[in-house]
Protein backbone atom coordinates (compact mmCIF):
# COMPACT_ATOMS: atom_id res chain seq x y z
CA UNK A 1 0.00 0.00 0.00
CA UNK A 2 2.92 2.74 0.15
CA UNK A 3 6.30 2.43 -2.33
CA UNK A 4 9.10 4.06 -2.50
CA UNK A 5 10.79 3.82 -5.59
CA UNK A 6 14.08 4.85 -6.28
CA UNK A 7 14.30 7.59 -3.69
CA UNK A 8 17.64 10.00 -3.46
CA UNK A 9 18.18 12.94 -1.09
CA UNK A 10 21.07 15.11 -0.69
CA UNK A 11 21.57 17.48 1.94
CA UNK A 12 23.75 21.04 1.47
CA UNK A 13 24.21 19.31 -1.78
CA UNK A 14 27.76 21.00 -4.30
CA UNK A 15 28.80 22.27 -0.54
CA UNK A 16 31.60 21.26 1.39
CA UNK A 17 28.88 19.59 3.73
CA UNK A 18 27.09 17.43 1.23
CA UNK A 19 25.98 15.01 2.97
CA UNK A 20 23.73 12.08 0.39
CA UNK A 21 21.77 10.18 2.40
CA UNK A 22 20.16 7.86 0.26
CA UNK A 23 20.77 6.88 -3.29
CA UNK A 24 18.18 4.72 -5.37
CA UNK A 25 16.17 3.19 -2.24
CA UNK A 26 12.99 1.55 -2.52
CA UNK A 27 10.92 0.00 -0.27
CA UNK A 28 7.55 -1.72 -0.47
CA UNK A 29 5.01 -1.79 2.92
CA UNK A 30 2.29 -4.29 2.49
CA UNK A 31 -1.31 -3.50 4.33
CA UNK A 32 -1.02 -4.32 7.78
CA UNK A 33 2.79 -4.10 8.28
CA UNK A 34 4.18 -3.24 11.47
CA UNK A 35 7.79 -2.82 10.48
CA UNK A 36 10.42 -2.07 13.17
CA UNK A 37 13.46 0.23 11.99
CA UNK A 38 16.71 0.16 13.43
CA UNK A 39 20.09 1.21 12.20
CA UNK A 40 23.41 3.37 13.08
CA UNK A 41 23.42 7.48 13.58
CA UNK A 42 23.28 9.18 10.33
CA UNK A 43 22.01 5.55 8.90
CA UNK A 44 18.71 7.33 7.16
CA UNK A 45 16.08 6.54 9.51
CA UNK A 46 14.43 9.75 10.97
CA UNK A 47 15.25 11.11 7.32
CA UNK A 48 13.28 8.24 5.88
CA UNK A 49 10.19 8.85 8.42
CA UNK A 50 10.06 12.42 7.06
CA UNK A 51 10.68 12.26 3.35
CA UNK A 52 7.29 9.37 4.20
CA UNK A 53 5.48 12.67 6.16
CA UNK A 54 6.33 15.00 3.58
CA UNK A 55 8.82 17.01 5.59
CA UNK A 56 11.34 16.26 3.63
CA UNK A 57 11.12 16.42 0.17
CA UNK A 58 13.21 13.97 -2.39
CA UNK A 59 15.49 15.13 -4.70
CA UNK A 60 14.33 11.66 -7.23
CA UNK A 61 12.31 9.11 -7.01
CA UNK A 62 8.75 8.35 -6.43
CA UNK A 63 6.46 7.83 -3.89
CA UNK A 64 3.22 5.92 -3.88
CA UNK A 65 0.25 5.68 -1.39
CA UNK A 66 -2.62 3.22 -2.75
CA UNK A 67 -1.39 3.42 -5.82
CA UNK A 68 -1.74 7.32 -6.02
CA UNK A 69 1.40 9.24 -6.57
CA UNK A 70 1.98 11.54 -3.52
CA UNK A 71 5.45 12.19 -4.17
CA UNK A 72 4.81 16.33 -4.35
CA UNK A 73 1.87 16.07 -1.97
CA UNK A 74 2.52 19.27 1.02
CA UNK A 75 2.88 17.92 4.42
CA UNK A 76 -0.20 19.47 5.53
CA UNK A 77 -2.20 17.35 2.61
CA UNK A 78 -0.42 13.91 4.34
CA UNK A 79 -1.45 14.72 7.53
CA UNK A 80 -4.90 13.52 6.60
CA UNK A 81 -4.12 10.48 6.28
CA UNK A 82 -0.73 9.80 7.85
CA UNK A 83 -0.24 10.01 12.08
CA UNK A 84 3.06 10.72 13.26
CA UNK A 85 4.44 10.50 17.33
CA UNK A 86 7.44 12.20 17.67
CA UNK A 87 10.80 11.06 20.52
CA UNK A 88 10.05 14.16 22.31
CA UNK A 89 6.94 14.15 24.22
CA UNK A 90 6.55 17.80 24.39
CA UNK A 91 5.67 17.68 20.14
CA UNK A 92 2.82 16.49 18.90
CA UNK A 93 0.32 18.32 21.49
CA UNK A 94 -0.55 21.75 22.27
CA UNK A 95 0.59 22.37 25.97
CA UNK A 96 -1.46 25.79 26.65
CA UNK A 97 -4.70 24.02 25.65
CA UNK A 98 -6.18 21.35 28.01
CA UNK A 99 -6.63 17.36 27.24
CA UNK A 100 -9.79 17.10 25.87
CA UNK A 101 -9.25 20.40 23.60
CA UNK A 102 -6.37 18.39 22.09
CA UNK A 103 -8.42 15.59 21.71
CA UNK A 104 -11.32 17.40 20.50
CA UNK A 105 -9.10 18.97 17.72
CA UNK A 106 -7.61 14.88 16.55
CA UNK A 107 -10.98 13.64 16.65
CA UNK A 108 -12.35 16.61 14.45
CA UNK A 109 -9.49 17.24 11.99
CA UNK A 110 -11.18 15.39 8.99
CA UNK A 111 -14.36 16.49 9.72
CA UNK A 112 -13.84 20.51 9.95
CA UNK A 113 -15.35 21.02 12.84
CA UNK A 114 -14.39 24.21 15.20
CA UNK A 115 -13.16 23.71 18.59
CA UNK A 116 -16.87 25.29 20.01
CA UNK A 117 -18.84 22.75 18.67
CA UNK A 118 -16.48 20.12 18.85
CA UNK A 119 -16.17 19.56 22.76
CA UNK A 120 -19.63 18.35 23.83
CA UNK A 121 -21.09 15.74 26.41
CA UNK A 122 -20.84 12.78 24.28
CA UNK A 123 -17.74 13.44 22.86
CA UNK A 124 -16.19 13.95 26.02
CA UNK A 125 -17.58 10.66 26.93
CA UNK A 126 -15.61 9.21 24.06
CA UNK A 127 -12.37 10.59 24.96
CA UNK A 128 -12.63 9.42 28.66
CA UNK A 129 -13.27 5.66 27.19
CA UNK A 130 -10.45 6.43 24.75
CA UNK A 131 -8.44 7.34 28.31
CA UNK A 132 -9.38 4.80 30.60
CA UNK A 133 -7.99 1.84 28.59
CA UNK A 134 -4.28 2.89 29.17
CA UNK A 135 -4.00 3.00 32.86
CA UNK A 136 -2.43 6.60 33.59
CA UNK A 137 -4.95 8.66 34.51
CA UNK A 138 -5.48 11.01 32.09
CA UNK A 139 -9.53 9.88 32.16
CA UNK A 140 -9.41 12.02 35.43
CA UNK A 141 -7.70 15.54 33.89
CA UNK A 142 -9.72 15.93 31.13
CA UNK A 143 -10.27 19.60 31.62
CA UNK A 144 -6.45 20.01 32.73
CA UNK A 145 -3.56 21.33 30.38
CA UNK A 146 -1.41 19.45 29.12
CA UNK A 147 1.89 20.91 29.47
CA UNK A 148 0.65 19.54 33.00
CA UNK A 149 1.51 16.11 32.10
CA UNK A 150 4.56 13.68 32.65
CA UNK A 151 6.22 12.90 29.60
CA UNK A 152 5.05 9.43 29.55
CA UNK A 153 0.92 10.82 29.75
CA UNK A 154 1.44 13.34 27.12
CA UNK A 155 3.60 10.51 24.64
CA UNK A 156 0.44 8.06 25.68
CA UNK A 157 -2.12 10.98 24.70
CA UNK A 158 0.08 12.10 21.27
CA UNK A 159 0.05 8.40 20.35
CA UNK A 160 -4.10 8.61 20.97
CA UNK A 161 -4.33 11.58 19.19
CA UNK A 162 -2.54 10.39 15.99
CA UNK A 163 -4.44 7.36 15.64
CA UNK A 164 -8.07 8.00 17.00
CA UNK A 165 -8.72 8.81 13.29
CA UNK A 166 -7.27 5.43 11.69
CA UNK A 167 -4.54 6.56 9.67
CA UNK A 168 -3.32 5.03 6.89
CA UNK A 169 -0.11 4.72 8.05
CA UNK A 170 1.71 5.03 11.65
CA UNK A 171 4.80 6.70 11.45
CA UNK A 172 6.67 6.56 15.10
CA UNK A 173 9.80 8.31 15.20
CA UNK A 174 11.90 6.68 18.61
CA UNK A 175 8.61 7.11 20.74
CA UNK A 176 9.75 5.90 23.65
CA UNK A 177 13.02 7.06 23.25
CA UNK A 178 12.57 10.00 26.08
CA UNK A 179 11.07 7.56 28.40
CA UNK A 180 12.05 5.75 31.61
CA UNK A 181 12.23 2.33 31.14
CA UNK A 182 9.13 1.99 32.90
CA UNK A 183 6.85 4.53 31.18
CA UNK A 184 8.26 2.80 27.42
CA UNK A 185 6.47 -0.16 28.32
CA UNK A 186 3.86 1.39 29.01
CA UNK A 187 3.87 3.21 26.19
CA UNK A 188 4.62 0.33 23.67
CA UNK A 189 2.47 -2.10 25.15
CA UNK A 190 -0.63 0.89 24.51
CA UNK A 191 0.99 1.02 20.58
CA UNK A 192 1.37 -2.54 19.73
CA UNK A 193 -2.64 -2.85 21.43
CA UNK A 194 -4.19 0.19 19.56
CA UNK A 195 -1.81 -1.16 16.23
CA UNK A 196 -3.26 -4.29 16.30
CA UNK A 197 -6.89 -3.41 17.32
CA UNK A 198 -7.53 -0.64 14.87
CA UNK A 199 -4.92 -2.69 11.73
CA UNK A 200 -3.16 0.29 11.71
CA UNK A 201 0.42 -0.05 8.90
CA UNK A 202 2.97 1.81 11.52
CA UNK A 203 6.78 2.20 10.99
CA UNK A 204 8.68 2.55 14.65
CA UNK A 205 11.82 3.73 14.41
CA UNK A 206 13.47 2.06 17.29
CA UNK A 207 16.89 2.04 19.17
CA UNK A 208 15.93 -0.72 21.70
CA UNK A 209 17.04 -3.98 19.90
CA UNK A 210 14.82 -5.74 22.30
CA UNK A 211 11.96 -3.89 20.69
CA UNK A 212 12.63 -4.13 17.40
CA UNK A 213 12.64 -7.76 17.84
CA UNK A 214 9.74 -8.13 19.83
CA UNK A 215 7.42 -5.78 18.22
CA UNK A 216 5.53 -6.31 14.83
CA UNK A 217 6.05 -8.37 12.01
CA UNK A 218 8.90 -6.55 9.85
CA UNK A 219 12.19 -5.74 10.90
CA UNK A 220 14.48 -3.40 8.74
CA UNK A 221 17.93 -2.59 9.49
CA UNK A 222 19.64 0.15 7.75
CA UNK A 223 23.01 1.46 7.52
CA UNK A 224 24.91 4.10 5.79
CA UNK A 225 21.37 4.99 3.99
CA UNK A 226 20.69 1.18 2.97
CA UNK A 227 18.13 -1.55 4.05
CA UNK A 228 20.78 -4.01 4.64
CA UNK A 229 18.50 -6.49 6.19
CA UNK A 230 14.99 -6.92 6.05
CA UNK A 231 13.53 -9.59 8.51
CA UNK A 232 9.71 -10.82 8.41
CA UNK A 233 7.83 -13.82 9.20
CA UNK A 234 8.95 -16.90 10.81
CA UNK A 235 12.72 -15.54 10.39
CA UNK A 236 11.81 -13.09 12.61
CA UNK A 237 10.07 -14.98 15.59
CA UNK A 238 13.08 -16.79 15.89
CA UNK A 239 15.48 -13.71 15.93
CA UNK A 240 17.70 -12.76 19.20
CA UNK A 241 19.95 -10.30 19.91
CA UNK A 242 23.39 -12.20 18.73
CA UNK A 243 21.69 -13.42 16.11
CA UNK A 244 20.69 -9.99 14.22
CA UNK A 245 24.48 -8.67 15.15
CA UNK A 246 25.40 -11.98 13.50
CA UNK A 247 23.13 -11.25 10.56
CA UNK A 248 24.56 -7.67 9.92
CA UNK A 249 28.08 -8.82 10.38
CA UNK A 250 27.84 -11.76 7.49
CA UNK A 251 26.09 -9.04 5.26
CA UNK A 252 27.85 -6.21 5.69
CA UNK A 253 31.68 -7.49 6.63
CA UNK A 254 31.74 -5.36 9.88
CA UNK A 255 30.56 -5.06 13.18
CA UNK A 256 27.29 -3.32 14.24
CA UNK A 257 28.70 -0.65 16.86
CA UNK A 258 26.10 2.14 17.87
CA UNK A 259 26.45 3.34 21.51
CA UNK A 260 22.75 4.63 21.24
CA UNK A 261 21.91 1.41 20.70
CA UNK A 262 20.00 -0.80 23.68
CA UNK A 263 20.53 -4.53 23.96
CA UNK A 264 17.33 -4.69 26.00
Amino acid sequence: MLVLENISKTFNAGTPNENRVFDGLSLEVNEGDFITVIGSNGAGKSTLLNIIAGVIPVDGGKIYLDGKNITNLPEYKRAAFIGRVFQDPMLGTSPSMTVEENLSLAYSRACNISLRWGLTAKKRQIFKRYLSNISLGLEERLAEKVKSLSGGQRQALTLIMATMKKPRILLLDEHTGALDPKTAIIVNDLTERIVKEEKITTIMVTHNLEDAIRMGNRLLMMHHGKIVLDIRGKEKAAMTIERLLKKFEEVQGEKFAEDRMMLA
